[in-house]
């Protein structure tokens, strides 16, 4: 190994994949999944910059207002019909 490809190395090599970034974020990880997850945010700037980074989104979003509803998307939905029609039994629809 040359000391040029020790600097090149990643400080993990394994990195907590978004979806655990996210649930870490929500608070929604069970108490050793957060340990670990804690405990490798601590080491490693990478992830904790994608934490801060989901964490900032997250405020963001939630602080955000709703977005308007367009008038005519209630009467459209309501003329979707809430169950598919009968079929005829009289009708053959295979061998």
């Amino acid at each position: 190994m040359t000391l040029s490809s020790i600097f090149a190395m990643p400080e993990f090599a394994d990195h907590l994949g978004l979806d655990a970034v996210v649930a870490f974020t929500d608070g929604e990880m069970g108490l050793t999944a957060f340990q670990r997850a804690a405990a490798h945010i601590a080491k490693c700037s990478q992830c904790a910059h994608e934490v801060d980074e989901q964490t900032m989104v997250r405020s963001q979003l939630r602080s955000a207002p709703c977005p308007a509803i367009p008038t005519g998307l209630l009467d459209s939905l309501k003329s979707i019909p809430v169950a598919l029609p009968l079929r005829d039994p009289g009708i053959s629809t295979g061998p």
